[in-house]
């Protein structure tokens, strides 16, 4: 589940997020962060 920025939540299939290119950042600075999701 993620949170949206309007204070929604966005759930997600397992199979979606597995068909998805996925990079591992560095740790970030902020904690709030915006990925784009096709």
């Amino acid at each position: 589940r993620v949170q949206l920025l309007q204070g929604e939540e966005l759930v997600l299939a397992n199979s979606e997020l597995t068909k998805a290119n996925i990079r591992n950042f560095k740790k970030m600075k902020n904690e709030e962060s915006t990925f784009h999701l096709e």
